[in-house]
């Protein structure tokens, strides 16, 4: 674990997801091959504490989880925009100012 979040620390801007989704897969992969080795009994106490696991990472970090360049927010936000301006915490391409009026051409 202390391997995996130096790993995630250490990620150069940008690629931090692509480290985590890596990181991610290589954990599944354990978790998996572990409970795939567990008699049932074993497995089902297994699987009790990885959830039990689960819960305290989510209690920890509020529930809130971004992924691929994603911002989470666990609170409120407050964005505002004024004077033709545009508020945003994460956007694609926008245009601010008046639309064209419909016409043959925009139909």
């Amino acid at each position: 674990m202390d391997q995996t979040a130096a790993a995630i620390e250490s990620a150069v801007p940008g690629e931090a997801g692509q480290t985590q989704a890596t990181v991610a897969t290589a954990w599944q992969t354990r978790f998996q091959d572990l409970l795939e080795d567990l008699e049932e009994p074993d497995r089902k106490a297994a699987v009790e504490q990885l959830q039990a696991l689960l819960d305290l990472v989510r209690h920890a970090t509020g529930g809130v989880v971004a992924r691929d360049g994603g911002v989470a927010i666990g609170g409120n936000a407050d964005l505002r925009a004024d004077r033709g301006s545009v508020a945003a915490v994460r956007t694609g391409d926008v245009t601010v100012g008046n639309p064209q009026p419909p016409g043959p051409d925009h139909v």
